[in-house]
């Protein structure tokens, strides 16, 4: 299940914990990273294509509920093999945005096919509290071999 309810500063410290105790740097995804990963190079909307369909992501139209195990909607998944870029929680994002908030990307399992495509944006009205529909995931820098 996605981590919900933390703060983006709680979000942040526990990247740099994670980062400490693995000796790699681990960090929330800016957003380019994040529309990369979800989006693919080819201008889809959503992590599948350019047409949405519902049982491909958890979204008000495939009326779930709360939020879903990461991973269940295996025909939804990213170009890059990142499940759950569509729907489920709010992701938040490294950097700034709106009134100087963190921006978040993926939509939630509450929005509908609009709010869901990776090409969505917005910013949590309360970035301190976090939320019940409002997650992360962490990118880890894995040093190249030459």
């Amino acid at each position: 299940m996605p981590v919900v309810g933390t703060s983006w500063y709680e979000a942040c410290a526990y990247c740099r914990w994670l980062s400490e105790r693995s000796g790699l740097p681990v960090a929330l995804p800016t957003e380019a990273q994040w529309e990369k990963a979800g989006r693919g190079t080819d201008g889809r909307w959503w992590a599948w294509g350019r047409d949405f369909l519902s049982g491909r992501c958890n979204s008000r139209e495939y009326d779930l509920g709360p939020t879903s195990e990461i991973g269940l909607f295996h025909e939804g998944v990213s170009p890059y093999g990142c499940y759950d870029m569509c729907g489920n929680v709010w992701e938040m994002c490294e950097g700034l945005w709106l009134e100087d908030r963190p921006p978040m990307r993926g939509g939630c399992f509450l929005g509908s096919a609009t709010f869901v495509r990776v090409t969505c944006r917005w910013t949590p009205e309360d970035p301190v509290n976090g939320a019940h529909w409002m997650g992360f995931r962490c990118i880890k820098e894995i040093p190249t071999q030459q």
